[in-house]
């Protein structure tokens, strides 16, 4: 809904159908503009995190689009990191966020205002940054039902949890308090941004 917390077709949400279908947002697609039946992927991601654990090479030529169910729309790149994470994930890239994220003190301010979260250096995104999230998530048992919070290096922030309810409050709470802790004033420039 806030304009601030995404900037075109960057960021997408995703949620676990069941235990094998995920639904998440399509390469390219608006959040705004997603539909029941528009804008959406459906991936077979317990056969993908199969795929990735037995042969990590799988990724190359965007191969993760072979369990794709609708072939219409063409998976995020993202796709494979929310397929290890929990029933819901929003991924976004947040002008408050991102304002500690990009600068040189970035993990220790995140460390001391979220100690529980995970912090990833920069990689590139798609596979680089999927596999170091792999690794983390190894570690955290019942990811699915869980509150996980990761900020990405000059990237973003990825919140994972039981339900969308639990994600965008936490995702709404971090922002908040970003806002709250640098007296971050609101970004509404966007208006203007478009009409160049």
């Amino acid at each position: 809904k806030k304009q601030e917390y995404i900037q075109g077709a960057g960021g997408n949400t995703s949620i676990k159908l069941d235990e094998n279908i995920m639904a998440i947002k399509s390469s390219g697609i608006k959040l705004k503009n997603i539909l029941k039946k528009t804008g959406i992927s459906n991936i077979k991601y317990k056969d993908l995190n199969y795929k990735l654990n037995t042969n990590k090479k799988f990724f190359l030529n965007n191969s993760f689009e072979n369990f794709n169910l609708n072939k219409i729309y063409r998976a995020s790149m993202e796709t494979v990191f929310h397929s290890l994470l929990g029933s819901a994930v929003i991924h976004t890239h947040s002008v408050y966020i991102n304002t500690i994220l990009c600068s040189y003190e970035g993990k220790k301010i995140i460390s001391k205002l979220f100690p529980t979260s995970y912090w990833a250096n920069y990689y590139t995104p798609g596979l680089d940054i999927t596999l170091r999230i792999q690794k983390i998530v190894k570690n955290i048992k019942n990811i699915r039902v869980k509150n996980v919070v990761f900020f990405l290096e000059n990237h973003g922030i990825i919140v994972s949890s039981k339900n969308f309810k639990n994600a965008i409050n936490l995702h709404e709470k971090i922002n908040k308090k970003i806002i709250h802790e640098f007296n971050l004033s609101k970004y509404n420039d966007f208006k203007n941004y478009e009409k160049q």
